[in-house]
């Protein structure tokens, strides 16, 4: 069964975040909103609930919905067909992303405003997307789920040396904020809770 948030919330002026428990998946999965403009892209969504999909177009007009990668698709096809907005995916991520996106970006082409970066060696295609204020939303590459902060399962790396300095090369860019796809997001230390878990 799909996951469906039933709540939605305002983190800063520029994002929405919301979660729900993925029963097929047995974890947490969450999803958020880039503001900008009056404007909204969508992350990585999963399903809302009627009041909570409601108080989301308070916050702006939906205008894209990206993928940080290609088994993040969720529930993507839904708010595309009610929106009628694209769906972008960068290159990498689209291979076997179980559908065809609209628009397939590659890492000089900047999206409502989002910058893309290749994640390598992290699950296949993530791609994370930087925002001018410093808002680093990603995939799968760091996890946030109870106790805290952790790198993602091996298993489920594709290449773990290739992901090692993927995450290195993450400290030369300026974020002050993470927003994953498993676990709330971090507005404090972001950088810090990164070059920690690097080691």
């Amino acid at each position: 069964m799909a996951a469906v948030a039933n709540e939605i919330h305002a983190i800063s002026p520029h994002l929405l975040s919301w979660s729900a428990f993925d029963q097929d998946c047995k974890v947490e999965c969450f999803s958020s909103a880039y503001i900008s403009n009056g404007k909204l892209a969508l992350i990585d969504p999963i399903d809302l609930a009627p009041p909570a999909y409601d108080k989301l177009l308070t916050y702006g007009t939906p205008c894209y919905i990206i993928v940080t990668s290609e088994n993040h698709l969720r529930s993507a096809e839904k708010f595309r067909t009610a929106l009628r907005i694209p769906l972008i995916a960068s290159a990498p991520s689209r291979k076997d992303l179980g559908t065809l996106p609209d628009v397939v970006i590659m890492f000089t082409e900047i999206v409502h405003g989002l910058t893309p970066i290749f994640i390598p060696g992290a699950t296949n295609g993530e791609t994370a997307f930087l925002s001018p204020e410093g808002i680093l939303f990603m995939g799968d590459t760091i996890i946030n789920l109870p106790p805290g902060p952790s790198l993602l399962p091996e298993k489920y790396q594709a290449d773990p040396a290739q992901y090692k300095e993927s995450l290195k090369k993450l400290l030369t860019i300026n974020f002050n904020t993470l927003v994953l796809a498993h676990g709330k997001p971090i507005t404090e230390g972001a950088k810090e809770v990164v070059a920690k878990l690097v080691g």
